[in-house]
């Protein structure tokens, strides 16, 4: 199929929206099966074609024509000239490193507020055992064993 591929990616927008006879229906469906970059390009071209279905405004006058006739334009020659390549400015890297840090010093505090949360739930332990104790020892105190009707303690 490699060789077809080409001609069937031509073909998923007319597939997407149903303009396609049925052995390229069933060809476009098969290269589907192997290709999740063509299935995701028609999920696309479904998404765009009903979300221009919905719109409430008008297109404007002679929209469809000017595409259809772009369609028949023969394709722009390439130029053989490549993307410039923009170095990354040195503000853009101060800034990359400031947020950094800003989110190291916040995982440090959130880090110290959980040591402060453990330090204080075992001060509330261990001040719990000693109010404990201290009731025990006190004069005043009487240590019951508690049953249940069935007599299990």
């Amino acid at each position: 199929m490699s060789g077809d591929e080409n001609r069937y990616d031509e073909l998923l927008g007319a597939y997407a929206l149903d303009a396609v006879d049925e052995q390229e229906r069933r060809d476009v469906e098969e290269y589907l099966r192997v290709s999740p970059t063509a299935a995701a390009e028609v999920d696309q071209h479904r998404e765009t074609a009903a979300m221009l279905g919905w719109s409430p405004v008008a297109p404007p006058e002679g929209l469809w024509e000017r595409i259809a006739a772009s369609l028949e334009e023969a394709p722009p020659a390439p130029s053989g000239e490549l993307a410039r390549v923009i170095p990354m400015s040195a503000g853009r890297r101060r800034r990359r490193t400031a947020i950094g840090a800003f989110a190291v010093a916040a995982a440090a505090a959130i880090v110290a507020l959980l040591a402060v949360s453990v330090v204080r739930d075992n001060s509330t332990t261990s001040s719990i055992a000693q109010t404990m104790e201290q009731a025990r020892k006190s004069p005043d105190s009487h240590e019951v064993a508690l049953a249940s009707a069935d007599g299990t303690v």
